[in-house]
């Protein structure tokens, strides 16, 4: 936007076309919006960002008195601020703090990149972690309902073994009970 500004600036007073200050009007606004953004989104350049605005301001300020003397019928005054060693100097800082932004901004979205990379590796860990821990977790938990299905089917035949026991044991002392009633009817028969 600086260049657009320059130029109309330049050509207005090159032709006295007051058309290139209508649009040097309209660049300017955009340039405060994009540098007051900048500030915004970027607060770590705010210093780069705040000298780039002075001298952004020295050169509003140059091109204003240029399209004053060219309004007031000298074009070769307005020429000659736009071509002053002062104008070329505040160009030279407004091109070097835009530089100085761009290569902090490159430099914190790389920082930004390395951030996300280490945080996503960070959750990759984490979850390989959380699934080794929840498969070694269902694992135990298999491994524990097996043994208590093994546990409660050994109980249980266990139980059906001395069950049958019981029973064989309760037919057995049926049997000798009848075996006795028979021998006392025997015996009191003989009596």
């Amino acid at each position: 936007l600086d260049e657009v500004l320059t130029m109309s600036a330049r050509q207005c007073a090159a032709t006295g076309d007051l058309g290139w200050k209508r649009r040097y009007d309209t660049h300017v606004m955009l340039l405060d919006t994009a540098i007051a953004e900048a500030m915004t989104l970027t607060p770590q350049v705010a210093s780069s960002i705040a000298e780039t605005s002075q001298a952004n301001e020295q050169l509003v300020a140059m091109e204003a008195a240029a399209f004053d003397a060219i309004a007031g019928g000298e074009p070769g005054a307005a020429i000659a601020v736009l071509n002053s060693a002062d104008y070329s100097a505040h160009k030279a800082v407004y091109a070097q703090g835009v530089h100085r932004q761009l290569d902090q901004m490159r430099s914190a979205i790389a920082a930004g990149f390395v951030q996300a990379r280490s945080a996503r590796q960070k959750v990759w860990v984490v979850a390989c972690a959380s699934v080794a821990l929840l498969v070694v977790c269902w694992g135990s938990l298999i491994k524990a309902l097996r043994n208590h299905i093994s546990h409660r089917n050994e109980a249980e035949r266990h139980l059906h073994q001395t069950a049958a026991r019981l029973e064989e044991a309760a037919v057995e002392a049926e049997s000798a009970s009848q075996d006795k009633r028979a021998l006392l009817a025997r015996m009191s028969l003989m009596m």
